[in-house]
């Protein structure tokens, strides 16, 4: 969510709109992968699980070092064919194992295993239906962005304040994954 309210903050509607459907898309991702057995497989080689989580700190960090690099550039016109919300939330979210497990523990209750060959088409509609649900939230969540940062950010340019919060906030997080990585393993998950 800290993307898509980066993006909605700084750049406006359209950007937060690509970012909230970079985080859906990875959501889909991430649910398909879970009705083809990824999930289990984290579950059996929790290396993975802890790769994946290291991997996704990384990225987290290198997101937050970006953003606020990109605080001391002059603000520029973002057109609407740039594709960075979209990517960077896409990795954001795509590299967080956890939601992996969020769709191997949730789905299972609402899915009939005794319906043969259907199983993995039920987890993919269950899946792909919670992430369009949450796709809804974002898009009201960029359109309340957008209307914050017109009303309290227009008085004076804080966007350089945003950067470097929103940056320290993925760093941290990034950071405090590495030492969670390193900590835990998915069977205490």
């Amino acid at each position: 969510m800290l993307v898509i309210i980066y993006w909605s903050t700084i750049k406006g509607r359209w950007c937060g709109i690509k970012a909230a459907l970079g985080v859906s898309a990875s959501s889909c991702l991430q649910a398909s992968l879970t009705a083809f057995g990824l999930s289990a497989l984290l579950r059996t080689f929790p290396f993975l699980f802890t790769t994946i989580k290291c991997v996704g700190a990384l990225y987290l960090v290198y997101t937050g070092l970006s953003i606020i690099k990109s605080a001391r550039l002059p603000p520029t016109f973002t057109q609407n064919s740039d594709s960075r919300p979209f990517i960077q939330a896409f990795f954001t979210n795509a590299l967080n194992p956890k939601a992996f497990l969020f769709f191997q523990a949730l789905l299972p209750q609402f899915i009939d295993f005794n319906a043969g060959d259907t199983v993995t088409r039920q987890f993919i509609v269950l899946g792909y239906t919670a992430s369009v649900l949450a796709l809804l939230y974002y898009l009201v969540l960029v359109e309340i962005m957008v209307f914050l940062g017109k009303q309290r950010f227009a008085k004076r340019d804080t966007s350089p304040l945003i950067h470097w919060l929103t940056g320290l906030l993925l760093i941290t997080l990034g950071i405090g994954l590495l030492f969670y990585a390193q900590q835990t393993n998915v069977s205490e998950t």
